[in-house]
C-alpha cells in the first residue's frame, strides 16, 4: 500500500494541469475515436468526417513540428543513429553530426574569419586509444586553400541521454539530448590556423553565453501556444555561468544541471543552468591539447521540451 501511494504521488507530480475538464476531454477523446473508426471501417465515403480527422492531425503534426525540427539540429541519436557510435551503419542514413554545434562554432568564429566548412562528427568523448596520435578524438582547423581568411573546420560531439529512457520508454523521461558535450575550436586556435597571432582569453562566460542563444532560439521558435503557457505559468529557464575544468575527465563527467533553482530578472522561478567548460592556451603543456574550447551545450530540443511539458509539472 506504502509503494502504491507513493507511486500514485509521483505521478501527480509529474501531471501537467489541466486546461479543460474532465468531461471535455472524454467528449474529444471520443469524438476522435469515432471520427477514426468512421474512416476506416463504413464503407461510405463519409468526406465529412475524412476532413474533419485530417484537421486534427495536421494540428498535431503543425504543434510538433518545432520540436523536431529542433531535434534534427540536435542530431537526436532517437531519430538516426550515429554514424561514429556503432561499427556496424548504414552511413547514408546516420547522424554524422550536430547542426547545432557547427551553428555554435559558427558564432565562435573571430571578426573577418570565413569557415569554408564546419562539420561537426558523432564521437565518445571520453574515448581512449592509447595506440593513435592523439589519443582522443580532438576538434581541428585548418586554413583553407581557397582564401586568406578561410579556414575549415572539425568538431567533435557526444550527446547525453537520460539512462531510464533506454530501458522504459513510459513518458517520464526526455527523449532528447541532456547536453551535447562539445570539442570546440577557441578563437586563438582559429586565427593561429591564419598564421595571425591572439592572446589567449579564458573566463568569458563564452559557453553559458551558448546556451543563452539556445534559449532564446527556442522562445522564437516555439509554437504560440506552447509559449503563451510558458511565460505565464513555466519554470523559465536561465543560463547561468561557466565553471571552469583543468582536465578532460572532470569536464566529461560534470553534467549540466536541471534541478538548481533561482530567481531571473523578473523575480520568476527558474531553473539555472551552469555549463562546465574547459579552454586551453595553444602552449598547452600537452600539445594536442592546445586551442581547444570544450563546452557543455544545451540542446535546442532539450529547451523546447521543456517549455512544452517539464517546465508546466508541479515539481
Amino acid at each position: 500500500m506504502v509503494e502504491t501511494n507513493a507511486a500514485h504521488t509521483f505521478c501527480e507530480k509529474r501531471d501537467l494541469d489541466a486546461e479543460i475538464s474532465k468531461d471535455e476531454a472524454i467528449k474529444a477523446t471520443a469524438s476522435v475515436i469515432t471520427e477514426f473508426m468512421e474512416v476506416h471501417q463504413v464503407k461510405d465515403d463519409n468526406k465529412a468526417r475524412k476532413k474533419s480527422l485530417l484537421q486534427k492531425i495536421k494540428s498535431t503534426e503543425d504543434y510538433l513540428q518545432p520540436l523536431l525540427d529542433a531535434m534534427k539540429l540536435e542530431g537526436n541519436y532517437n531519430l538516426r543513429t550515429p554514424c561514429n557510435l556503432v561499427e556496424e551503419c548504414d552511413c547514408d542514413d546516420c547522424n554524422k553530426g550536430s547542426s547545432w554545434v557547427e551553428s555554435i562554432q559558427q558564432k565562435l568564429l573571430p571578426e573577418n574569419v570565413q569557415a569554408e566548412e564546419i562539420a561537426d562528427e558523432f564521437r565518445r568523448t571520453w574515448y581512449i586509444n592509447p595506440f593513435a596520435d592523439p589519443p582522443f578524438y580532438h576538434p581541428h582547423v585548418d586554413q583553407s586553400t581557397s582564401g586568406q581568411n578561410k579556414v575549415n573546420i572539425g568538431t567533435v560531439t557526444e550527446g547525453v541521454y537520460e539512462k531510464q529512457d533506454y530501458f522504459f520508454d513510459g513518458g517520464f523521461f526526455s527523449n532528447t539530448a541532456v547536453e551535447l558535450r562539445s570539442k570546440l575550436n577557441s578563437p586563438q586556435a582559429i586565427m593561429d590556423a591564419l598564421d595571425v597571432p591572439i592572446p589567449f582569453e579564458a573566463g568569458c562566460n563564452t559557453c553559458s553565453k551558448m546556451n543563452e542563444m539556445t534559449i532564446n532560439w527556442a522562445l522564437d521558435h516555439a509554437p504560440e501556444i506552447v509559449k503563451k503557457r510558458y511565460k505565464e505559468r513555466g519554470i523559465k529557464l536561465q543560463a547561468g555561468v561557466d565553471i571552469s575544468h583543468n582536465n578532460g575527465p572532470t569536464w566529461i563527467w560534470s553534467y549540466l544541471d536541471f534541478t538548481k533553482e533561482g530567481v531571473n530578472d523578473e523575480n520568476e522561478p527558474c531553473r539555472i543552468i551552469d555549463s562546465h567548460t574547459m579552454t586551453t592556451p595553444l602552449d598547452h603543456p600537452v600539445p594536442f591539447a592546445g586551442g581547444k574550447l570544450y563546452c557543455k551545450l544545451l540542446s535546442p530540443a532539450r529547451v523546447l521540451d521543456w517549455m512544452y511539458t517539464d517546465s508546466l509539472r508541479q515539481s
